[in-house]
């Protein structure tokens, strides 16, 4: 069985049926998981440390465990053992900007690259919000190389009243892709050898949707992102120059419901790239299947 560990960014906002607990929040959960999704809770594992563990991802080969810290505006890392325990006490680095809520590796395993999204959500203007490369070092160590700041608004002042960098990837082509909710838009950046970010292309996607989260299919040149305003999946093709080709536009609600007290979250494809699947949570917590 594999070990995983589990972070919390605590109660979204909008869930007023929600309590957080401040204190359990800031442990990271370590749990196995066996060949038929079993979850089994291993609590010599877990690790407390002093900030929201909003999203955790692993170095290439997976002897670093990377944790994202948006109440602390840094990346705390850990060198993980060949037990699974995690290294005491980690390193941090800043993150690049402010409030970081995503990040993911670089293909070359050489740059993380961090989302800061910059918040609150009713915002009006930007002081961090931008997409970084931290160069990992010896040791799981981070440094800031490079850091682009996103500026600007959508149409919707509660949401989307200033720039808010939600979600940054590393695919298969080579290039980066950034997620704005705050602008509606997707940002494609190209990474350097020393960890420089260009940037390539601007994406608008439909006013208001608010895209957050991206999956690539494992085979095609073909992403999906999962807009959470919207609560729609929109489906790009890849083209040459980090530019993006809309090919359909698919909601997450079954019909006839409005959408209303809910949003879109996150969304995973098969590795065989047979089926995808989408999260919603709120009044409509389901999961939809494509």
């Amino acid at each position: 069985s594999d070990i995983v560990y589990i972070g919390s960014a605590g109660c979204d906002g909008d869930d007023h049926g929600c309590k957080d607990q401040k204190e359990a929040q800031k442990v990271l959960r370590a749990v196995t998981i066996d060949s038929k999704g079993g979850l089994t809770a291993v609590p010599a594992l877990d690790v407390t440390q002093d900030g929201m563990p909003a999203w955790l991802t692993t170095s290439k080969n997976n002897d670093c465990l990377f944790v994202i810290r948006p109440d602390k505006d840094d990346v705390l890392a850990y060198q993980v053992g060949t037990d699974s325990k995690l290294a005491q006490p980690g390193l941090t680095s800043w993150s690049g900007g402010h409030n970081p809520v995503h990040a993911s590796v670089s293909l070359d395993g050489r740059f993380l690259v961090v989302a800061n999204y910059d918040g609150p959500d009713t915002a009006s203007k930007n002081a961090g919000a931008s997409v970084a490369s931290l160069s990992i070092g010896e040791g799981c160590s981070l440094k800031v190389v490079d850091y682009k700041n996103h500026t600007g608004r959508s149409v919707n002042p509660t949401r989307q009243g200033a720039a808010h960098v939600h979600s940054v990837y590393a695919l298969s082509n080579g290039l980066i892709y950034s997620c704005d909710l705050g602008l509606d838009m997707i940002f494609t950046y190209k990474l350097d050898e020393e960890g420089k970010l260009t940037e390539l292309h601007r994406t608008q996607t439909l006013a208001g949707v608010g895209p957050r989260h991206i999956v690539q299919h494992p085979h095609l040149p073909v992403f999906y992102v999962v807009c959470e305003m919207g609560e729609v999946v929109l489906t790009y093709r890849m083209e040459e120059g980090g530019a993006l080709a809309l090919l359909q536009t698919s909601t997450v609600l079954p019909q006839g419901f409005s959408g209303e007290g809910s949003k879109a979250a996150e969304l995973a494809i098969l590795p065989d790239g047979s089926a995808l699947y989408v999260t919603n949570r709120g009044k409509k917590n389901i999961i939809t299947t494509f």
